[in-house]
């Protein structure tokens, strides 16, 4: 199912952008679950979740306009819901490394941006993957 050669084929440049829309979407999330846990009071967790939806939305955005050069305009609803769930396998996996590395490391919770950054980029690779081959049918 995932095939490496994909990402490869005439892709670096392409996966170069997705990093810098990524490393947006981290500025992004760090800094909404900051104002979420010292402005909002909304804790790590929920916080977090907070974080990300935002960040998503953002990274969405970009990457549809920069990575992949969507130009149509069909259903941008229902594009942007189609990219949250496909980027759910990723999002999973970035919030699980969050969510474990608070729970088990004392620095984390003092740092907790520091986990937003193992997190983020524990996801890169399988949400660029997902983006490119099942919502943006980017055949290699």
């Amino acid at each position: 199912m995932f095939d490496i050669k994909c990402l490869y084929k005439n892709n670096i440049q392409q996966l170069f952008i997705f990093a810098v829309v990524g490393s947006v979407g981290f500025v992004i999330d760090s800094l909404v679950l900051l104002l979420s846990l010292h402005v909002l009071m909304l804790g790590y967790y929920i916080g977090r979740i907070l974080s990300y939806l935002v960040a998503a939305s953002t990274t969405w955005i970009l990457n549809r306009t920069y990575t992949f050069k969507v130009t149509n305009k069909k259903n941008i609803h229902l594009e942007w819901a189609s990219f949250v769930s496909i980027n759910l396998s990723g999002g999973l996996v970035n919030y699980g490394v969050y969510a474990i590395l608070i729970w088990r490391f004392a620095t984390f919770r003092e740092f907790p941006v520091l986990g937003v950054a193992l997190g983020s980029l524990s996801g890169l690779l399988v949400n660029f993957f997902f983006c490119k081959k099942f919502l943006y049918n980017d055949r290699c």
